[in-house]
């Protein structure tokens, strides 16, 4: 069965740049060239590669399209390579051999490809935040030989170094660099939306392919699946929006929404170890977030369940006191299988945060929040959401309070931002002092 590829696709895989990059609308088929790239460069050339990604689920995804690949090319094409199909992919979930030649991903950490030879992708270059340093190591890994660095990303503001390096090549100033741009637009051209549609077994518009205005109702149907047109404008016409940009996506936060979990429900039935964060207000909600740790066979990793979450608000300048929450706070922390709660101590919380400590010891962590922990919280929660290891419930208040996280780029690295007029963060917060700060060995890349 031949692999239709369509011509921007084609332009890239063809390339003889040794320094590509790729500016592109989001999912148009661009890491399926890639890994074709990755196999014809196996085959002829026994070439090595390295697709290096944001997280785990990208890079197993990659390694899926190879193998889809592998499966489709004529058998000619691989004669006299040894164990052209052998995959180490139950493993590792993140290999693949062709002869002597390895496909395989690696960390977004700048020292992942460092001492490798062979061909470097850089996938969604806007969101690495050390993208600097990860282009670096790729470049000094690929000076002597037949490698090559390609760099694709969709766009996450201004302040990213994957922008950066763009203006650079359009102002001359990286005359080594081959720059690709390919917008929804522009993958329309070539016939994209109408192989992608037609190849669907439910896509909504199947039906609707002979259709003379079929081109505008598939532009219809993806500017209406965005947020707003701020974010279609950034995701599918490459048109950098803002500096800050939204930590969690609704679609990530609805990922991780089960059904039956109710705001104030009782955890006293819990069976696994328990966890939770306090966010004590002054004039805003003070939130109490209780998760459950919940062992899961299939995928072995922990997975945590919220089993309540409770709130108390007070009128402006009028701080919770020690009275208001310890009805419930006092059985929790007395409960069999507390493992663990953290308290936001900084201003009108240390008060209370002592009084728990004093009563309770080692299971209360008071934490004054500075710049780092709260960068290293706000990221263990939005891996932990993106990666649905986290249970949320279907609130509206809840889910937009998440939605209110922002994250800004800067030359000194990213600065997290989080409140609306509407939410101030509050719910997030009790989220990312409840959650466990490690992954219990799973990669998160």
């Amino acid at each position: 069965m031949a692999i239709q590829l369509h011509r921007y696709q084609q332009n890239l895989i063809n390339s003889q740049a040794k320094f590509i990059i790729v500016e592109k609308s989001r999912r148009i088929g661009i890491s399926f060239a890639l890994a074709y790239l990755a196999i014809q460069d196996a085959i002829e050339s026994e070439m090595h590669t390295i697709f290096q990604s944001k997280d785990i689920k990208t890079g197993i995804n990659f390694i899926d399209d190879c193998k889809r690949i592998i499966k489709q090319l004529n058998p000619k094409l691989i004669d006299g390579i040894e164990n052209p199909y052998y995959i180490d992919y139950e493993a590792t979930q993140s290999e693949i051999r062709i002869g002597d030649a390895k496909i395989f991903t690696v960390s977004s950490n700048p020292e992942a490809s460092r001492g490798f030879g062979g061909n470097i992708f850089i996938d969604e270059a806007a969101f690495h935040p050390d993208f600097d340093l990860t282009l670096t190591a790729a470049q000094s890994c690929t000076d002597i030989g037949d490698g090559k660095v390609i760099v694709v990303s969709t766009h996450n503001g201004p302040a990213t170094g994957f922008y950066a390096l763009i203006q650079d090549i359009k102002n001359g100033k990286q005359k080594y660099w081959q720059h690709h741009f390919i917008d929804l637009t522009k993958a329309m051209e070539d016939g994209f939306h109408r192989r992608a549609v037609g190849q669907s077994k439910n896509h909504i518009l199947k039906y609707n392919l002979l259709d003379k205005d079929f081109d505008e109702q598939f532009l219809q149907y993806m500017i209406e699946k965005c947020t707003s047109q701020e974010s279609y404008d950034q995701e599918y016409l490459c048109k950098v929006t803002s500096a800050h940009n939204q930590l969690l996506s609704r679609k990530a936060i609805d990922a991780c929404v089960l059904d039956g979990i109710e705001l104030d429900s009782a955890f006293t039935d819990a069976s696994g170890s328990l966890y939770a964060g306090l966010d004590i207000g002054l004039g805003d909600l003070t939130v109490l977030w209780i998760l459950e740790e919940v062992w899961d066979d299939k995928d072995e990793c922990n997975l945590y369940f919220t089993k309540s979450i409770h709130s108390w608000s007070k009128a402006k300048n009028e701080g919770i006191t020690w009275t208001d929450i310890v009805p419930l706070v006092k059985p929790l922390l007395e409960h069999d299988n507390m493992f663990q709660i953290r308290v936001d101590c900084t201003g009108v919380g240390a008060t209370i945060a002592q009084e728990l400590e004093d009563e309770f010891g080692s299971i209360v962590e008071k934490v004054h929040f500075g710049t780092n922990n709260k960068r290293e919280m706000i990221e263990n929660m939005r891996k932990h959401i993106d990666k649905e290891l986290v249970s949320l419930p279907n609130d509206k208040d809840v889910k937009e309070d998440l939605e209110s996280f922002q994250i800004e780029w800067t030359k000194s690295g990213p600065k997290y931002i989080h409140g609306t007029k509407s939410s101030h963060g509050d719910f997030g917060i009790a989220l990312m002092l409840a959650l466990p700060l490690e992954f219990n060995e799973i990669e998160m890349i």
